[in-house]
């Protein structure tokens, strides 16, 4: 995880917010089938904590801030090992394993990342202001909210609060 705020973001002169409709992943991941499901999520869950902060979700249009959220997986990177050809035999510092033909499971290579991004930008001259993201293996097969919340609320924990001008 890791947030980054602008120096000069006076978050006292935003009252409003609202969501960016596009749809995208964090840069190096893509659109997963899970991607609308959770940016609902993080969306709602964002909306309480700016809401608890001081803010008020726009009716419609124009909103002092704009927030978006972009969610993907990727495959983790891993090293390849090299594995014996099929029917040979493997030395294991003492241990042979034969292969016979059967494919190997190498469960490295099931290894998916997930990662969601939070930016806020200023909803007229849209520079930004604010950013965090986080990053985490998963289960690519369910979405585990519990889990997600969590790291939803470590996110949005460095959001200002909104203070009076």
């Amino acid at each position: 995880m890791h947030t980054i705020t602008a120096q000069n973001a006076q978050f006292g002169r935003y009252r409003t917010f609202s969501f960016d409709p596009s749809v995208a992943a964090p840069d190096k991941y893509v659109v997963a089938p899970q991607s609308a499901e959770v940016r609902s999520h993080i969306e709602q869950a964002s909306a309480k904590i700016l809401e608890a902060r001081g803010y008020t979700l726009a009716a419609t249009g124009g909103s002092d801030l704009v927030v978006r959220v972009e969610t993907g997986r990727r495959q983790s990177p891993v090293e390849e090992t090299p594995l014996p050809p099929t029917g040979e035999a493997h030395d294991t510092g003492g241990t042979q394993i034969a292969f016979g033909g059967a494919p190997l499971d190498d469960e490295r290579h099931d290894l998916v990342e997930g990662s969601f991004v939070i930016d806020a930008f200023d909803g007229q001259t849209h520079q930004m202001l604010w950013h965090s993201a986080a990053r985490e293996v998963i289960d690519a097969s369910h979405v585990d909210y519990d889990r997600l919340q969590r790291a939803i609320e470590k996110v949005m924990a460095s959001f200002p609060a909104r203070t009076s001008s």
